[in-house]
């Protein structure tokens, strides 16, 4: 694996444990957090521009489609924030429609377990391997 793939497992793996950890853990206040994000139509704006210039950031710079496990799934990951962030950016009503259909469905709660488990691939990924 090169430094990128390997840097971005590694900032993917603790970014989404965080997170992860943070939704299982308190998913009273992440349920809040997202109704209150799409009231503010600046402040969606400005999380769908933050996601945007990640996600481009990780594109230009890992843009790699063959390879290991790791270094395609980086990729994958690199393009779905470039994508949300677009989302946010252009569309935030269908963002804000669908973010209300997963907190209605209750995945929110089963989405920290995948959050968790990607989260431990990235960490086994950028750091043991």
């Amino acid at each position: 694996m090169d430094s990128t793939t390997i840097f971005l497992a590694q900032l993917l793996g603790i970014s989404y444990g965080v997170v992860g950890l943070a939704l299982l853990f308190n998913y009273d206040s992440f349920e809040k957090v997202i109704k209150d994000l799409f009231k503010n139509k600046g402040l969606t704006w400005l999380a769908g521009l933050l996601t945007l210039v990640a996600g481009a950031a990780m594109v230009l710079h890992h843009n790699i489609w063959e390879g290991n496990w790791v270094t395609i799934l980086v990729t994958v990951f690199a393009w779905a924030a470039l994508l949300k962030g677009v989302f946010y950016v252009i569309v935030p009503e269908f963002m804000e429609k669908w973010a209300k259909a997963v907190l209605k469905l209750g995945w929110l709660q089963y989405g920290s377990v995948v959050v968790i488990a990607l989260s431990l691939c990235f960490i086994y990924a950028g750091f043991l391997v």
